[in-house]
């Protein structure tokens, strides 16, 4: 896992999928071509998926399988860090399991 030098212990964590496919997505970031000020966190797809569905992380890249598998899980991290508001957080993504 990687980690960028510098910032809040509370800054923003995005999940990056450590293999070469996904180098166009992430060099532009990792590289400094375009600035960002959150923490990169780089592993494989099954490191990433179970450290969203534990709320390490803010946003990453999850499989289709692993959603289906605990959409709950995923659902309630992501929610879990929206701002606290009357109105229930819309996802982000269409689920029935979660309406």
């Amino acid at each position: 896992m990687s980690s960028e030098p510098g910032l809040p212990a509370d800054a923003l964590r995005m999940g990056r999928i450590g293999y070469l496919n996904v180098l166009p997505i992430y060099h532009p970031l990792e590289a400094g071509i375009i600035p960002h000020d959150f923490e990169i966190i780089s592993g494989p797809p099954a490191v990433l998926n179970n450290m969203m569905a534990r709320g390490e992380l803010h946003i990453s890249s999850n499989s289709c399988f692993e959603y289906a598998m605990r959409p709950a899980a995923l659902w309630n991290s992501w929610a879990a860090r929206q701002s606290s508001s009357a109105a229930k957080p819309t996802p982000p993504w269409p689920c029935c399991a979660c309406s």
